[in-house]
């Protein structure tokens, strides 16, 4: 497997040994955004929004928001069921529902968590606890001076995950929007916006897109990141094999070099191994040669 490489860049760093550093691009796999601390759970949603209690000015109004509602339940539950770890069950009923659906709902007590835990035999419950739907205006000109403007339809949900204790595990607010109209403004016109009212479809879609991704938190992403890697002449062909991903002939050409009475090679080495493991995938051996770099280096180091 290649590992990609960026141009080779010299830093005043390397000036007086001969070296020069080149940017790599490696794989990381981060944390959860949520650890659960399970290999396996099962969570038990409910609902604090009672949708009949929405007052608006205009009935569609309201349809659009318990549309929006139901979208994002349905996409939690296919998010889910994409998971062989966690299991997923929604309540259909509303529980204890908040006074304003659009406001924050009171907490739920230890003793109320409990009894939603032993009722579903779950391990944690989630807790769905504002839902929010409005427009975000933005405007522009174009060469011609004509003015255009932007509307997103934006929906905003607050969630509160317990654990089996009753405990408030971790509070979550998401949030997701899609372009849902352009137009072009007269000059000296009032700008005038879409109605909520009419825009179901763009409603169902970013609510059910929200509600699906839901699901990721739980679990480590990968994603590109880019690392400096440094280049002396001593150590041979060291990039070339990282390029390729001979991690084998990495170790061997700078494990040497490590143990070097030059400070500066021997950390450039430790960090060049540390990029090396993260790359192969041994984060242990990455964090190792990480803080051994740290301690050649000093304030050289290029992890901060």
């Amino acid at each position: 497997m290649a590992v990609r490489t960026t141009q080779v860049i010299i830093v005043s760093a390397c000036l007086f040994t001969a070296c020069s550093t080149t940017q790599v691009t490696v794989e990381v796999l981060n944390p959860p955004e949520v650890d659960l601390r399970k290999s396996e759970a099962h969570m038990v949603v409910v609902s604090r929004i009672d949708p009949d209690s929405l007052e608006f000015d205009n009935e569609n109004k309201a349809e659009v928001y318990k549309l929006a509602l139901e979208n994002y339940l349905n996409g939690l539950r296919d998010g889910f069921d994409t998971s062989l770890n966690l299991t997923l069950t929604i309540v259909p009923e509303v529980y204890f529902p908040s006074g304003n659906p659009r406001e924050d709902a009171m907490p739920l007590s230890p003793d109320q968590v409990k009894r939603i835990i032993r009722s579903h035999r779950a391990d944690f419950v989630l807790s769905i606890e504002k839902v929010n739907l409005w427009f975000a205006r933005s405007t522009e000109k174009d060469e011609e001076d004509v003015k255009t403007m932007q509307s997103f339809l934006t929906i905003a949900v607050t969630n509160t995950l317990y654990d089996d204790d009753g405990n408030v595990y971790r509070r979550v607010w998401d949030q997701n929007d899609v372009l849902h109209d352009t137009r072009v403004v007269e000059s000296g016109l009032l700008a005038i916006g879409p109605s909520l009212g009419k825009a179901a479809e763009s409603a169902r879609l970013i609510s059910y897109d929200l509600g699906k991704w839901f699901n990721a938190k739980f679990f480590p992403k990968w994603s590109s990141e880019h690392r400096t890697f440094y280049v002396h002449k001593e150590y041979g062909s060291v990039l070339e094999a990282f390029e390729w991903g001979r991690w084998e002939e990495v170790e061997r050409l700078l494990i040497p070099w490590t143990e070097h009475h030059d400070r500066k090679l021997s950390g450039h080495a430790a960090w060049d191994l540390s990029v090396t493991y993260q790359a192969a995938g041994d984060h242990s051996k990455a964090k190792t040669w990480s803080q051994r770099a740290r301690e050649l280096l000093g304030s050289g180091f290029p992890g901060d």
